[in-house]
């Protein structure tokens, strides 16, 4: 009997590390979310490459086709 109690120790002792290293790895990733959320009002990222005009990207495109 001393056994299979041993046994329960043990697996609720690995049970509730997990159950804890889960909770504060939870908690972390939601903090870090929030801080950068808030960063990147604080600091926008500036882009130097228009979204709104593919040029760019055709020119890319027409220069691989003709190197072909």
């Amino acid at each position: 009997m001393n056994t299979t109690l041993d046994g329960l120790v043990i697996m609720l002792t690995g049970i509730t590390s997990v159950l804890v290293f889960l909770s504060v790895l939870v908690f972390s990733i939601v903090v870090m979310s929030k801080a950068v959320k808030k960063l990147n009002q604080i600091f926008p990222e500036v882009s130097d490459i228009q979204t709104n005009s593919d040029k760019g990207i055709i020119a890319a495109i027409i220069a691989i086709l003709k190197r072909k």
